[in-house]
């Protein structure tokens, strides 16, 4: 009866060792799944992380390269036309210069209307207009622009003719009704060619 007692708690102990054994290798196990399941988690999360920042990475140097291309393209576009600029003033200039030059006869020509009181008034004359020729004046001077000839007004009388401009009488002519107004060369006088207007003492 000892003995049998004996077996059975011996076999109770051993039941007990086992089911120990067993619990531990499953808790064992159950832990390191859990561990791997984390391990893996973090390696997920850290490879999802990197490559937020390779896109963030990627999209930032797209950015500054298309901001960098877009910087050179406007850099070309204002040289060149600050290029045309340029030229387009260089090409204007022997213009301007040649306007200048002849601003003195057309601003004697291009004035407004003149009114002058009827006391003032000469008359209706015949407008033409001579160059140079070499030779003085009646009042001793060589011709200019500003200066006219007529045989109607005294030498020194300053006349405003409507629409044309003021001229100092400095020479004379042999046809009555007639004032003939000095200009630089040939052919403004051909294009000017023969007008009629109010003429006013001033």
């Amino acid at each position: 009866m000892k003995k049998k007692m004996r077996i059975g708690a011996l076999c109770t102990c051993i039941i007990v060792i086992l089911s120990g054994f067993i619990y531990y290798n499953i808790k064992s196990d159950a832990n390191d799944r859990k561990e791997k399941v984390e391990n893996t988690k973090t390696a997920t999360t850290i490879k999802e992380n990197e490559t937020n920042e390779a896109d963030a990475i990627n999209k930032n140097e797209k950015e500054n390269t298309e901001e960098t291309e877009a910087e050179e393209v406007a850099e070309i576009v204002e040289e060149a036309q600050s290029t045309e600029e340029v030229i387009t003033i260089e090409e204007s200039v022997p213009e301007v210069m040649a306007e200048e030059y002849y601003a003195p006869v057309e601003d004697t020509y291009s004035e407004n209307e003149y009114t002058q009181s009827t006391n003032n008034y000469a008359g209706t004359y015949q407008i033409t207009a001579y160059t140079w020729t070499g030779n003085a004046m009646a009042n001793g001077e060589y011709p200019y622009v500003g200066c006219a000839a007529s045989c109607d007004f005294p030498i020194g009388t300053v006349i405003n003719i409507n629409g044309i401009g003021t001229y100092t009488i400095a020479d004379v002519c042999p046809t009555s009704g007639v004032i003939d107004i000095y200009m630089n060369t040939y052919d403004e006088c051909i294009n000017f060619g023969r007008q009629y207007a109010d003429v006013y003492i001033q």
